[in-house]
């Protein structure tokens, strides 16, 4: 009706509300803000205004304006809106949005105007209203009142809460028909006031809601009712779980208004703009996520040239690539972080694993980049045109990419017309019809913003920044429209929706306090002492419309359902006005239409109760039930509802009572995967574990079929393991070992990992714990100790890791991941040491003079300032200003960002300090041992191919492997002594050296771990008695070496201090002892032996034997992998396992302790 007003009015056209028009005021408030139009907002005349206070202020002069606040209080407290709007006014030719309603009363008010609706018009019957309503609309009734009369229909009631309804005047009501104008036919009015007739459906917990309410909406359609009212809070923006029930009832609904950037297209857009601009730009999240998706596309792949060289490679990103270089880099996104992905991109990567997959991710990167670069800033541009960056990272031939020179408006033009509509639907969720409406809508308020900043006589966005928050500023105000569905018997409306209305059937649902708000919403800047000055937005304003609501609800058809969780459930309180109808009408509750005496019978989800005196009808969501076959008795749970996913609920409920289902499963075998973890914790609970005798310990031999999980197992012993009273490992007739509880004391276990625990004879269990049968796996020609080590932790952890890649997301944080931490650790230390010694990475020096740090006569000072500069070279983020930075400065060379950036400034020789202060005291506490190779690379030096055979699996397969050697030192034949004996054989080392073999060098394999804290000998511990990386490392030297002797292995813990641990062959010991070559451990002496020796001597050596059972460990590793041998091992390691998530298992694994 206004609009038909509106326009015989003949006012001026309405301008189009939506994000362009807001752009375009903003712009104009922009320009008013710099000339402190708005002092008490923009108080600084060069400071930013953000669309934010635009928003804000607009929002405020809306609300005013819709509670018919006076014009002086417009003008007095919004003139800069004010002005800024008459501006958009005239430069527009058109009337602003807000002044809709006040321009149609000015028009209204001016009698001489004439109105062509009303010329055959008599008079206006107005029905129910809210008294809620805008006070502006009440405002326009008596206006219209003056043109032509209006007659009210309203509700009974108290006016004061609301039930009367709307009262444009308060006058006498009509009591006979000689009250009644003349232009209403004759009648006498009547009252003939019914009770409504409601029904309250009471619910044990809210979330059944939905549930409950498609049973009974079931019931009226298969009774042929097909007219029935459902009155949701949200109406048609319904939780999923509505929109499910309702579907499995064929039941659509209509989809509601949603943001714009809902629609596929959009949203990518909307992800590539914040790429290149944004608080996150270049954040590894973004890239990854924009990396995999296929909805847009920024470049066309086809037109882009082959490779220099590798013609066979193409800018495809790789997932790995991009996480490790953000992680070990640091690069978190912000500003300026485009540089530092370049110069990451451009270093060397011939010694990564895999060195083009480094080369297509940074093609892939540039050629993005080059795609975005019209919506780049001015820095980035210059970094992208660095030519330096240009080359291959492995290759190093300059990568073909194009740089785009197109304007912002035609770059989004260009990557719209690359989309394939017919196609590119497919590719993502939802329904094609929303990306394509979403990017009309996106392209039209863009075209109407641009016209209207022609009409004002402003120039295009300066920047691309502007442009870039232009148009993202349109993507969060824009909104999709709302669709509504097909004809339904079933009409679903909110409580504002459907007053006045009528239906057979009328089911209310959520009356709680969580879905109907009750406060009045301030808008920003206007505060309770003026809204009482205004007297507007009456505080009791939403309990009266409530009221009222409800009121109509109750009468809005011939039956009326509630299904109510406000009584039964304490967490869902009712809404205020529902709890006062019910404490006047607290009659006893009758059945509905639906129901009957017989529907309240045992398990039929329906029933009645007694609560505080009332009797209840309650309908159950679930009922529980034992059942027994006359041998056992289970519980079963029965789930009472319409969807499919209950009646397959209910097809279980069959089964599990040994009845015939009506319908075929979807797996026979899918019930004994939810039963894994408890028949696992039942063979947990039945793994062998307490011992009689005179033996100690399990032979593995004989209980390895029933060994499932080491979680109960201690394989790093403890002194009390070790105690005087307790036999060793070793003194057992049988060996390798798995210990238990011998006279109420706890032996250690020889770690006997790669479980392969024995069949239970239940196929499909079996299966999922690699007993099928099949072709061999397809695994790595070359193996990493990682790898290994993930197959024997875990087989389950190794396949879904190793072989399916489905181990979860890392995105790195704030913080700086602690492998980033290791690598830098590494880089500075094993640099350091290079430094001082003449060394090169990953090369074996030949002249070993000097020959170690301690000896080199280099001063302390000196290698601290060489391990700063080595900082600044690998941690070029350090200079950031950040609270990670600055506790890393600390940490590490015990500076602060100030002191940091005036050494980088100086680069002067500093004293040592921080935690390189600690690694470089170690070094001079092992001057013996002497260098000869850092980073060593295995399986390089061999001539046939990658990888070096350290032995073959029991199915003849050769092991290869490959890896970097943190640390190799040599040893003199002891003190003073020579570093080569040339008498030495020149064959590799046999795995149990004899007589006639003899040593020409003596090598101790050292691998560098850093840790926050101090950790004792633990990871040394851990790294011989669990871990398989020393033992890989110390035999793939001595075959690459051959002559050459591992006599000690260890890790070098960089905690706050550091401390080199070195576990030593005893054999040697009498050579060595003298040595300082670090902290000398005699951890295996006891513990292992040769698999064929029968000697129990505690007192024979340990070292070899521990080598040939890790590498025996690692040979089983393979062939299970290669065998599709995937049991898994529920431990402590579940604790930090990256695929945890979708193993099923790790509940029962982490550090928790065994009941």
């Amino acid at each position: 009706l206004c609009t038909k007003i509106y326009a015989d009015l003949r006012e001026p056209r309405m301008l189009p509300d939506g994000p362009s028009l807001e752009l375009a005021i903003h712009s104009i408030m922009q320009r008013k803000a710099s000339q402190l139009e708005f002092p008490l907002l923009h108080p600084i005349e060069d400071r930013k205004w953000p669309i934010s206070k635009t928003r804000t202020l607009l929002r405020l002069n809306s609300t005013l304006r819709r509670n018919n606040a006076p014009i002086d209080t417009l003008i007095e407290h919004l003139q800069g809106v004010q002005s800024s709007i008459d501006e958009i006014e005239k430069h527009l030719a058109g009337a602003y949005s807000s002044r809709f309603h006040s321009r149609l009363i000015g028009g209204l008010e001016n009698l001489e105007k004439s109105i062509f609706t009303f010329e055959l018009v008599d008079g206006i019957i107005l029905m129910d209203h809210s008294p809620n309503i805008d006070p502006i609309y009440l405002k326009i009734l008596e206006c219209i009142s003056l043109r032509i009369p209006i007659h009210q229909l309203c509700y009974h009631g108290s006016h004061r809460l609301g039930y009367h309804g709307l009262l444009i005047d308060d006058i006498h009501p009509v009591k006979s028909s000689a009250d009644l104008p003349t232009w209403i036919p004759s009648h006498e009015p009547i009252k003939d006031e019914k009770s409504p007739n409601i029904h309250r459906i009471h619910i044990r917990e809210a979330s059944s809601s939905a549930r409950v309410t498609s049973r009974i909406i079931k019931k009226y359609l298969d009774s042929g009712i097909d007219d029935i009212l459902l009155i949701h809070p949200s109406g048609n923006n319904l939780p999923a779980q509505w929109k499910n029930e309702l579907k499995s009832l064929g039941i659509p609904v209509s989809k509601s208004k949603s943001q714009l950037r809902s629609s596929p297209f959009v949203h990518w857009i909307s992800s590539a703009i914040q790429i290149a601009h944004s608080e996150e730009c270049f954040s590894l999240e973004s890239l990854l996520s924009f990396a995999v998706q296929r909805t847009i596309s920024l470049f066309e792949l086809e037109k882009v040239p082959n490779h220099p060289t590798e013609t066979h490679i193409r800018p495809i990103p790789d997932r790995e690539v991009l996480e490790l270089l953000a992680r070990d880099r640091r690069l978190i996104g912000g500003k300026g972080v485009l540089h530092d992905w370049l110069r990451a991109f451009s270093s060397d990567a011939s010694e990564s694993r895999n060195p083009l997959a480094f080369e297509q991710t940074q093609w892939w990167f540039l050629c993005t980049i080059g795609a975005l670069s019209p919506i780049l800033n001015n820095q980035d541009i210059n970094f992208l045109k660095d030519e330096s960056f240009w080359k291959g990272c492995f290759t190093g031939q300059e990568l073909p990419f194009e740089i785009n020179e197109l304007t912002p408006d035609l770059w989004l033009n260009n990557v719209i017309s690359m989309m394939n509509n017919e196609n590119v639907s497919n590719n993502f969720d939802g329904e094609r019809e929303d990306g394509l409406v979403g990017l009309q809508i996106l392209m039209s308020e863009l075209s109407n913003l641009r016209s209207y900043e022609k009409s004002m006589g402003i120039a295009l966005p300066e920047t691309t920044e502007i442009w870039c928050d232009q148009v993202q500023a349109v993507i969060d105000s824009g909104v999709l429209p709302e669709v509504s569905s097909p004809f339904s018997p079933v009409l679903i409306r909110t409580p504002d929706e459907v007053l006045g209305c009528q239906a057979k059937r009328v089911i209310l649902v959520e009356p709680t306090a969580d879905y109907w708000d009750l406060r009045v919403t301030l808008p920003p800047l206007l505060q309770e002492e003026e809204r009482q000055r205004l007297g507007i937005l009456r505080p009791d304003g939403p309990i009266r419309h409530t009221r009222h609501l409800l009121q109509s609800i109750y009468y809005s058809g011939e039956e009326v359902v509630v299904i109510d969780p406000t009584v039964l459930d304490e967490s869902s309180p009712p809404v205020a006005p529902y709890v006062e109808y019910w404490r006047e009408h607290s009659n006893p509750e009758s059945l509905p239409s639906f129901l009957s005496s017989q529907d309240f019978s045992d398990g039929s989800g329906w029933c009645r109760i007694n609560h505080n005196d009332n009797l209840l009808i309650v309908a159950e969501d679930r009922n529980v039930e034992p059942y027994s076959d006359g041998s056992s008795t289970i519980v079963v749970e029965n789930i009472h509802g319409v969807s499919w996913r209950s009646k397959r609920s209910s097809e279980g409920n069959l089964l599990l009572k040994r009845q015939q289902t009506t319908t075929l499963p979807l797996s026979y075998t899918s019930a004994l995967v939810t039963l894994e973890s408890q028949y696992f914790e039942d063979r947990i609970q039945r793994q062998p574990s307490l011992l009689s005798g005179s033996e100690a310990y399990h032979s593995e031999a004989k209980i390895r079929d029933s060994v499932v999980s080491t979680k109960p197992l201690t394989i790093i012993p403890k002194p009390k393991h070790l105690a005087k009273d307790l036999p060793l490992p070793v003194e057992n007739p049988s060996w390798p070992v798995i210990g238990g509880l011998w006279n109420e004391k706890e032996t250690m276990s020889i770690d006997p990992r790669p479980l392969f625990p024995s069949e239970i004879e239940i196929k499909a269990v079996d299966n999922r714990h690699g007993h099928s049968q099949g072709n061999e796996w397809k695994v790595p020609d070359v193996w990493s100790p990682s790898r290994i080590q993930s197959w024997i932790e875990c087989g389950r952890k190794g396949w879904l890791r190793q072989a399916l890649y489905a181990d979860s997301d890392d995105i790195p944080d704030e913080e700086l991941d602690t492998r980033t931490r290791g690598v830098l650790i590494h880089e500075v230390t094993e640099g350091m040491i290079e430094k001082a010694l003449g060394m090169s990475r990953s090369v074996e020096r030949t002249s070993f003079i000097p020959r170690s740090v301690a000896t080199s006569g280099t001063d302390q000072n000196e290698l601290m300032t060489n391990m700063a500069t080595l900082l600044d070279e690998h941690a070029p983020w350090l200079s950031r200003s950040d609270v990670v930075t600055d506790e890393r400065l600390r940490d590490l060379v015990g500076m602060d960002e100030v002191l940091w950036r005036t050494w980088l400034s100086k680069r002067q020789n500093i004293p040592p300090s921080g935690r390189f202060a600690e690694i470089i005291a170690s070094e001079f506490q092992i001057p013996d041992s002497v260098p000869i190779c850092m980073e060593y690379k295995i399986g390089k030096n061999e001539g046939n191919g990658e990888g070096t055979v350290i032995g073959t699996d029991k199915s003849g397969n050769e092991i290869k492997v490959r890896g970097s050697i943190d640390r190799v030192d040599l040893v003199p034949f002891g003190k003073d002594g020579e570093l080569v004996d040339e008498s030495g054989s020149s064959e590799a080392a046999p795995l149990y050296p004899d007589g006639k073999w003899k040593p020409r060098r003596l090598v101790l394999i050292r691998d560098i771990k850093t840790a926050s804290k101090d950790r004792g000998s633990d990871k040394h511990l851990n790294a011989l008695l669990e871990d398989v990386q020393l033992a890989i490392y110390a035999r793939a030297w001595e075959i690459e070496h051959q002559g050459d002797l591992v006599v000690g292995v260890g890790v070098s813990d960089i905690g706050l201090e550091t401390i080199h641990h070195i576990e030593l062959d005893p054999e040697w010991i009498s050579t060595l002892d003298e040595l300082e070559i670090g902290e000398k451990t005699d951890v295996l002496t006891g513990l292992f032996r040769p698999y064929t020796s029968t000697s129990t001597s505690p007192e024979q050596s340990g070292f070899r034997a521990w080598l040939d059972h890790r590498l025996n460990t690692v040979f089983k590793a393979v062939n299970a992998a290669r065998n599709r041998q995937v049991a898994p091992n529920p431990s402590s390691v579940c604790s930090y396992c990256s695929v945890s998530d979708i193993c099923g298992l790790s509940g029962i694994g982490g550090e928790g302790k065994w009941v």
